[in-house]
């Protein structure tokens, strides 16, 4: 690793970002349905599941002890928001909300973020302040019998094209109260990880649950799709913009759960998404950073287009950039939203993971 990108120079970046019971910071804007808006049009918003998302990255990026003081902060701040739904605790998307609408969950993949986010950290800090117990709280979640329950009907799983094969893999992520929301591939894969990770370690209630198996299905489908590189991702996903982030978190969630039957039709098609996306040259740092560690993940060869990608990302990172790349959007609020924290974890893992397997870099 680089003297000028190393771990301490990533913790001098995160210092003072955050703060007891504050989130890692999140801003939205307008959507004009530009790839990226500009800071000075941004309001700032607390987005809990960002914040988890940033947490859980954050655990994994840093050996134990390292950065316990920011991991311990960012995991309390997490638990300062929980939700108790139904005696299981859950979180919001958001952080007061204003609208009627956000203030009861489940929104699953907030959820699973936050459980995500609390085995990452408390496998960080080991024995830290209430990690065991954390970790015995959300494992004690029968979070298969939930999202079976808030299932609409079971064909809402997936839906299926008049010629009976599947279009896409849906999962509601709000119960009865987002009967008309669409699936969204990108929620999919992050709900995956999590019921994988508890069917893997015997922890589901429900034995029987074949879920995850359904999912996981679904996913594979859709990766067979060609409009998947045809359209703009935000066609194809109702919340998020961007291909390489489905790529690369669904390689996260296989990871996270250790759930390791990738199979070798998914594996090509996945490479295959990577080489068009590499191709056309990814324009913002998240896309860059999400495709370069989709790509070293895949073990796919290191060659002179890396070395692109790789400076791209660390100019990126040098200099203060004037614009932030938009993550997600609630079509209903007309906003989208971003954090320059993403921009940072993000750039400085695909950094890393670059330069650890080509060591010249």
């Amino acid at each position: 690793m680089s003297n000028e990108f190393n771990r301490q120079w990533l913790l001098n970046q995160l210092k003072g970002v955050i703060t007891r019971n504050s989130l890692f910071p999140t801003v939205a804007a307008r959507d004009t349905g530009e790839l990226s808006f500009r800071k000075s049009e941004a309001i700032v918003v607390n987005n809990i599941g960002i914040h988890a998302v940033i947490l859980e990255k954050i655990a994994h990026l840093f050996p134990r002890g390292e950065a316990a003081e920011l991991i311990s902060t960012g995991l309390e701040s997490l638990w300062h928001e929980v939700v108790y739904y139904e005696g299981h605790p859950t979180w919001r998307w958001i952080k007061n909300p204003k609208r009627v609408e956000d203030e009861l969950p489940p929104d699953y993949d907030d959820i699973c973020w936050g459980y995500r986010a609390t085995v990452a950290a408390a496998a960080n800090l080991e024995e830290g302040k209430n990690s065991p117990a954390l970790i015995k709280e959300i494992n004690g979640v029968d979070l298969c019998g939930l999202i079976s329950r808030d299932f609409v009907k079971v064909n809402d799983l997936l839906q299926i094209d008049p010629s009976g094969r599947y279009q896409t893999p849906s999962i509601y992520i709000g119960g009865i109260r987002y009967e008309d929301d669409q699936p969204d591939p990108v929620v999919s894969v992050h709900v995956l990880g999590e019921l994988l990770r508890r069917h893997q370690q015997n922890i589901c209630k429900n034995p029987s649950c074949n879920i995850p198996e359904i999912i996981w299905t679904g996913i594979r489908a859709f990766l067979l799709q060609q409009s998947i590189i045809s359209k703009p991702f935000g066609e194809l996903s109702r919340y998020y913009l961007s291909l390489p982030y489905f790529l690369y978190a669904l390689l996260a969630s296989l990871e996270y759960s250790k759930y390791s039957l990738l199979d070798n039709t998914t594996k090509q098609r996945m490479i295959t998404l990577t080489e068009k996306i590499l191709a056309k040259q990814p324009k913002t740092i998240l896309d860059t950073a999400w495709i370069t560690s989709t790509a070293l993940r895949l073990n796919m060869s290191i060659n002179q287009n890396f070395d692109a990608l790789d400076s791209f990302i660390k100019s990126s990172l040098s200099q203060p950039s004037k614009n932030i790349v938009s993550v997600y959007r609630h079509k209903k609020m007309n906003l989208v939203f971003g954090s320059e924290v993403l921009h940072t974890v993000f750039g400085y893992e695909a950094v890393a993971k670059f330069e650890n397997k080509n060591p010249k870099a």
